[in-house]
């Protein structure tokens, strides 16, 4: 959920400042009326009415109830008071991240598993490293991550390609990531998807957890869509 130079994708952005600005807000003292007319602001239809009815949106969108300006109930059911949620806009721009990813996933047959969790840590480590010594390399990746590839699957729903079959091997196959990066014998010898798999994994943390997105481990997860080929799939 990175866009250009590692800052946030713009509607996470968007919850980040809104989080921010209301906490700013109650820091500064509101007054006894909103607390009165609390549920007045509880409007979801429309153009938002004013920074609180926007607030509130904000927190319906994540699956939070505000039960009052600093009294929170967050998706699991636990009942916050903004005065002891240290974590109050980190924990909002997580949730907002895990349900982009989710909704993604849904959406996106190459974003499958995603939704379990993304270790966006490594990824950008990984991208660091190849910026300072391999900027080529790095350009590359960063297409992979943000997922800007053409390929022939892709062009195929664009209307830009007849059948989205892989324009390499004339197998039959449909031109998707899973192919071009994993499959397509005339890309990848057996030696070569080792070595791949071999790469991959030394980028890994060894842990329990399910990186999926940027660096996927595919030795746990049967597919990896985050590889592929240039843009020159027509």
């Amino acid at each position: 959920m990175l866009a250009d130079k590692g800052e946030l994708e713009p509607s996470l952005a968007i919850t980040k400042k809104v989080l921010v600005n209301w906490l700013r807000q109650i820091e500064g003292g509101i007054s006894e009326e909103i607390h009165d007319r609390w549920e007045e602001y509880a409007v979801y239809t429309g153009i938002p009415r004013g920074p609180i009815n926007y607030f509130r949106r904000i927190m319906k969108d994540i699956g939070w109830i505000d039960n009052s300006p600093t009294n929170f109930t967050d998706h699991e059911g636990v009942n916050r008071d903004l005065k002891d949620w240290q974590s109050f806009v980190k924990d909002g721009i997580d949730r907002a991240r895990q349900l982009a990813w989710e909704k993604a996933a849904k959406s996106r047959n190459n974003y499958k598993g995603v939704e379990g969790g993304v270790d966006e840590f490594t990824t950008r480590k990984l991208y660091n490293k190849l910026a300072q010594k391999q900027p080529m390399n790095a350009g590359a990746l960063h297409t992979i991550i943000t997922d800007g590839v053409w390929y022939p699957e892709r062009a195929n729903k664009r209307g830009k390609n007849e059948d989205g079959m892989c324009l390499i091997c004339k197998c039959g196959q449909k031109g998707g990531l899973q192919h071009l990066w994993w499959e397509c014998e005339a890309c990848n010898s057996p030696a070569q998807r080792n070595q791949k798999e071999d790469e991959l994994r030394a980028t890994m943390f060894v842990d329990n957890r399910s990186h999926h997105k940027g660096v996927h481990d595919t030795t746990r997860h049967g597919t990896n869509e985050t590889g592929g080929h240039g843009g020159y799939w027509n």
